[in-house]
């Protein structure tokens, strides 16, 4: 069995290396989110050594450039051990998520993290959206009322 790897790149040719800055609003789920999508594909496709290097170094490159805090090798290395546990083993992950009820409620800052914690112990788990949008800055859903 001979097996084939080759060097491809996981980024579009169009991709600017800007992703949500870390002094944004968004929660750091949001700001953390493409860099586990980049790395998921980073274990998930089969690279050459040099190729993955590279690709890990990108990473590694976009976070700082957006004064994100992540250890990059540490999270390479959970993902790399999920993806190797899902190709030889037929069971499935356990996920307690089931267990819990989910609340919506909006990004707050660092009293989110706090009532998230809180709730927690409770079986909740908060989802948060961001109280502003662009869409509220150009759209208005009602005319002013300009019946006096």
């Amino acid at each position: 069995m001979e097996v084939i790897t080759r060097s491809i790149s996981i980024e579009k040719p169009t991709y600017t290396n800007i992703t949500i800055h870390d002094f944004s609003f968004h929660s750091p789920s949001n700001k953390h989110a493409v860099f586990h999508t980049m790395i998921h594909g980073l274990v998930s496709l089969p690279l050459s050594p040099s190729a993955f290097h590279k690709e890990r170094d990108t990473i590694k490159f976009i976070t700082d450039n957006n004064n994100i805090q992540l250890d990059i090798d540490k999270i390479i290395r959970k993902e790399s051990i999920a993806h190797t546990l899902d190709k030889i083993t037929a069971l499935p992950r356990d996920s307690n998520e089931k267990d819990f009820k989910f609340i919506r409620l909006p990004f707050l800052g660092n009293i989110s993290f706090k009532l998230s914690r809180s709730l927690r112990t409770f079986g909740f788990r908060l989802a948060f959206y961001l109280l502003t949008t662009v869409r509220h800055f150009f759209f208005k859903n009602k005319r002013p009322n300009s019946r006096r």
